[in-house]
C-alpha cells in the first residue's frame, strides 16, 4: 500500500528535469503489487484538489493503469463545526490536518489508517463498514467485520497473490 495525502506531485513534476519522478510515477500506475492511495481535500489550498497525478503529468499507460485511487476528504466532516470555523482560513493549519487527529468519526481518519486494525485497502473498499469498526456496538461492527472479510476475500480471488511482493500477500 502506499498512501499519499496533501499531494503536491505538480511542484516537482512539471519542472523541466523531472522526467525520473514522472518516470516513477509511471511505474506506480502500472504496478500490480501496490494499491495506491491518494486523499485530497478542497479545502486546502495547499495541495492539488482533483489532480490525478498520472493523467495530469500527461503519463498514458492506457488499459494498464490501476493506480491511484484518488479519496476526496472533507475536513468538515472530521471537525466540529466550531472548531472549524476557528482554523478554516488558517492554511498551514487546514493543510496539516490530514495527519491531525479526528474530532468526529469519519471513514477517512489518519490514526485508524496508520494505527487501526483495519488495512488501508479494506478501509478505502468499504469505508463504512471500517467506520462501524470503530464507533458501532458489537452487533454492528460484526456485521462490518463479515463485510470487511467478504471485500478481501473477493479482492483476493481476483488478483494472482503468487505474483504478490511477499509482504503483500495474506496468510489463510
Amino acid at each position: 500500500m502506499l498512501l499519499t495525502i496533501g499531494g503536491n506531485f505538480p511542484i516537482v513534476g512539471y519542472h523541466a528535469v523531472s522526467k525520473q519522478f514522472r518516470d516513477h510515477l509511471r511505474q506506480l500506475a502500472i504496478e500490480p503489487s501496490i494499491d495506491w492511495i491518494d486523499c485530497q481535500a478542497r479545502k486546502d489550498v495547499m495541495n492539488f484538489y482533483q489532480f490525478d497525478p498520472i493523467t495530469s503529468h500527461g503519463i498514458d499507460v492506457g488499459a494498464a493503469k490501476r493506480n491511484p485511487k484518488i479519496v476526496p476528504v472533507r475536513f468538515r466532516d472530521i471537525i466540529r463545526p466550531e472548531h472549524y470555523e476557528k482554523f478554516r482560513w488558517q492554511f498551514f493549519r487546514v493543510h496539516f490536518q490530514f495527519v491531525m487527529a479526528n474530532e468526529l468519526p469519519n471513514a477517512y481518519d489518519f490514526f485508524m489508517i496508520v494505527c487501526g486494525p483495519i488495512p488501508l485497502s479494506e478501509r478505502m473498499a468499504v469505508p463504512d463498514a471500517a467506520l462501524d469498526v470503530a464507533t458501532g456496538d458489537s452487533g454492528v461492527r460484526d456485521r462490518a467485520w463479515k463485510r470487511i472479510e467478504a471485500a478481501t476475500t473477493a479482492a483476493a480471488s481476483a488478483a494472482d497473490l503468487s505474483k504478490l511482493e511477499p509482504s503483500a500477500r495474506r496468510s489463510g
